[in-house]
């Protein structure tokens, strides 16, 4: 009778979930086994993504750094190399060992895009201001040399008028590329003074 008694309790808590009992064991069992996979798959995926992250992080600071590290050359270029036609071709060889570092990065798609865009502007800029600096750098070298030879011709008491003329015009433009005229003229002004200066030195010196 107790055996009888135990059939019919299995029998009735079966017939309340409405499957066998082992089957239902069989279920829970492959249900927990989908659900670890997915899990796990979840976690491949989350890591991947962090992975990825990490590496876009890395690659954008180094970049970054590359891009800062080349604007110091091209300025330490500039510094040792006075002669401006020079300044182009040397921003030219910085750039390529940027470029050569920019290129190795671990980007994801998106971040290479935007990087990318970053990039082609920092290169752009650099030219840009190179150019400006050079062209900068050769109208205060004219400035120089032109206000150089003016006080050697006029503190020259062999020096022809039209030799005169003919320097102070080219003084005179030099100093207006770079500066307004009422500046320029009292610049001109100094500078002949000076050459009166020497003038007089030169003939006591005689």
């Amino acid at each position: 009778m107790a055996g009888l008694n135990r059939y019919t309790q299995t029998q009735l808590a079966s017939s309340l979930v409405g499957v066998p009992s082992a089957d239902r064991s069989g279920q829970i069992i492959a249900g927990s086994i989908q659900k670890a996979a997915s899990d796990f798959g979840n976690t491949i995926v989350q890591n991947a993504f962090k992975k990825q992250a990490a590496e876009d992080s890395l690659s954008i600071n180094a970049a970054n750094e590359s891009r800062d590290l080349a604007k110091l050359e091209m300025e330490q270029f500039m510094l040792t190399n006075p002669n401006p036609s020079t300044w182009e071709a040397g921003r030219q060889s910085v750039l390529r060992k940027q470029q050569f570092t920019f290129s190795q990065q671990k980007f994801s798609f998106q971040t290479n895009k935007n990087e990318s865009v970053k990039q082609k502007a920092f290169e752009s800029e650099s030219e840009l201001l190179v150019s400006i600096a050079a062209t900068e750098q050769t109208i205060q070298n004219d400035i120089t040399v032109s206000g150089k030879n003016i006080i050697g011709i006029f503190s020259n008491p062999l020096a022809t008028e039209k030799q005169k003329q003919d320097q102070q015009k080219l003084f005179q433009d030099a100093l207006e590329r770079k500066h307004p005229k009422n500046v320029a003229d009292v610049m001109m002004q100094d500078t002949l003074a000076e050459a009166e200066e020497e003038k007089t030195e030169n003939i006591n010196d005689i």
